[in-house]
């Protein structure tokens, strides 16, 4: 003879138990991916929001993070963009109708090396850049692309981490100019312009370090 039967918790009927943590979930249900990522119910959402990850896109997922637990910081340090510099036929005159335009100030520099004519309103952040002679560097860029941005100029603690990043990722260095205090108003100046491969809009980015007077 059995002992009396403990009462029916009547809250208990009906209850499915919870799934343990061995346990897999059903993935293919809308509903659980809804709550899962926490969507209120009866909100309007896009349909491949609501489908389950594919197998190849979790791996991805995986080696993505992989990736950026092991990705090493970079010790180029950006405090600012300096300047923007275009290219163009005559510095000078282009210098002329800006300042008529705007009251810009430029100072003149000619780089003897590679041919190169800049007039520079530092105050303003501009730059007009173009050749100084047939043979120059500019001239070649003048013909193949026309006037327009060159590149844009980022002030950096040190321009010898910008050379050991380009180096570590392959990237070339096309300039490494040292000023040193020849540019009024500074005590050192010294900038370096790498290759356009690897950045945005195959845009060529120079980086400049310097003391300013």
């Amino acid at each position: 003879m059995s002992g009396p039967r403990s009462p029916e918790n009547p809250r208990a009927k009906g209850m499915r138990a919870r799934p343990g943590p061995d346990e897999s979930r059903d993935d293919s249900d809308p509903r659980a991916t809804r709550v899962r990522i926490g969507i209120p119910e009866g909100s309007t959402v896009p349909a491949d929001a609501l489908d389950p990850l594919s197998s190849d896109e979790m791996q991805r997922l995986r080696q993505q993070r992989k990736t950026d637990e092991h990705h090493e910081e970079s010790t180029v340090k950006i405090l600012g963009i300096q300047r923007a510099e275009l290219v163009v036929h005559d510095p000078n005159a282009e210098a002329d109708k800006l300042a008529a335009l705007l009251g810009m100030h430029f100072s003149r520099d000619v780089t003897q090396a590679h041919g190169v004519l800049s007039r520079t309103d530092f105050a303003s952040g501009l730059e007009l850049a173009g050749p100084s002679r047939e043979d120059s560097v500019m001239q070649d860029l003048l013909e193949e692309n026309g006037e327009g941005l060159l590149t844009i100029v980022f002030r950096v603690d040190s321009c010898d981490s910008v050379i050991e990043m380009a180096k570590a990722n392959g990237i070339e260095v096309l300039v490494d100019l040292d000023k040193g205090d020849e540019i009024p108003g500074y005590r050192s100046y010294r900038q370096v312009s790498l290759s356009s491969e690897k950045f945005p809009a195959r845009a060529s980015f120079t980086f400049a370090e310097y003391e300013e007077a």
